[in-house]
């Protein structure tokens, strides 16, 4: 059976100088080699110490899925050099023409696929024996998530469709970039599929019956460091996750 392996945490962060984009970035060991997101440019010496500390080559990535076309989930797909790049059919459509206020999807996105093996995946397909694509749009047109059939039970590596544990309470991800009643769904879906998700900005977690969110490790703390300028030294702040409470599951 395949395994999941959490290589990057996921965390939602804004500033009033904008928002810093760290997606999660989950690996999927199993008949093939499967790495869902690839996070951005900032992230790309983490990305790939984190895979060598696996002993874990970019060359030895068979799959590269990109849940959807957004910079913060991409930008390091070039490092695979050998991976066919899986994105949603319906994805590549909507990158042509992105809704009017999604300043996440970028005019390059499709260069830089233009350059790969593209694989135009749609719901309920099959990546390798016990992984399969599911279909969550909302957040984008033609979102997808990977459900991965592990030997712990059903993993979602959900990418933004459900953004963090806290979507398991309001039913829909943080943003909202097509539809907000499909988003919803897709939320709904993913419960429906899984029992352990990997969300797109936050630690991966396991939802028990009784509504109760388990975090099943990842990087608590988040440091931020800032330079303050000739004379003035840098200061560091860090930010700790506070404990979880329970929650209510919307289906």
């Amino acid at each position: 059976m395949p395994e999941v392996d959490l290589i990057l945490t996921g965390f939602t962060s804004h500033t009033d100088q904008g928002r810093l984009g760290f997606c999660t970035v989950g690996l999927i060991r199993g008949d093939k080699t499967i790495l869902v997101d690839t996070a951005h440019h900032g992230r790309r010496m983490m990305l790939t110490q984190a895979l060598a500390d696996r002993g874990i080559s970019p060359n030895d990535i068979d799959v590269v899925v990109l849940t959807h076309a957004h910079w913060d989930h991409v930008q390091n797909v070039d490092v695979f050099k050998n991976a066919q790049v899986a994105v949603g059919a319906d994805e590549l459509e909507y990158a042509k023409d992105p809704h009017p206020t999604d300043w996440a999807t970028s005019g390059y996105f499709l260069d830089m696929l233009s350059r790969r093996d593209v694989l135009a995946v749609t719901d309920g397909q099959e990546l390798a024996p016990g992984v399969r694509v599911l279909g969550t749009p909302g957040h984008s047109r033609g979102h997808v998530s990977v459900v991965a059939e592990t030997p712990a039970g059903h993993v979602a590596l959900t990418g933004d469709a459900l953004t963090a544990a806290d979507c398991v309470q309001t039913g829909k991800p943080f943003l909202v970039f097509w539809d907000e009643e499909t988003a919803a769904q897709s939320v709904r879906r993913l419960l429906d599929n899984a029992t352990i998700f990997y969300p797109g900005h936050d630690r991966p977690f396991r939802l028990h019956d009784d509504g109760t969110i388990e975090y099943l490790g990842g990087d608590r703390d988040f440091r931020i460091f800032q330079y303050l300028g000739h004379g003035n030294g840098e200061v560091v702040v860090t930010i700790s996750g506070q404990p979880v409470r329970s929650t209510h599951v919307v289906r």
